[in-house]
């Protein structure tokens, strides 16, 4: 992974999608999902080993191999790593939201003049 990530602030979570998409999973499932989905929204692309999957999910791999099967098939393997297209998705989406955000506010304050400087050549309030 040499690819710069931009870190933010925020991740979006459309609730009702997750819910729709893990309908019948247990909670440890869910659970495990979402933080796979929050490692590679940091991070990138996940490693493949399911220990490491495990680890990050919180739970030990004798728990985790049946869970993979069903979180699994919610992942596809790339050259990088495993991945999550619609996190991938959403997370380009915010990337350029946060971007234009940014740009935004810096623009802002260029303009904004501090109310204790007097400008040269005005009228100085005459």
């Amino acid at each position: 992974m040499s690819e710069k990530r931009v870190t933010l602030p925020w991740i979006p979570l459309f609730y009702r999608d997750f819910i729709a998409s893990t309908l019948g999973w247990s909670t440890t499932e869910r659970g495990a999902y979402l933080l796979l989905l929050i490692a590679q929204w940091e991070t990138g692309p996940l490693d493949n080993d399911l220990e490491v999957l495990a680890a990050i999910a919180g739970v030990t791999l004798k728990d985790f191999r049946p869970m993979w099967k069903r979180i699994g098939r919610k992942f596809h393997e790339t050259a990088e790593g495993l991945r999550n297209e619609r996190c991938d998705k959403e997370r380009e989406k915010a990337a350029i939201t946060y971007a234009n955000k940014q740009a935004g506010a810096a623009k802002a304050r260029a303009k904004k003049v501090p109310s204790n400087v007097i400008p040269i050549g005005g009228s100085h309030g005459r």
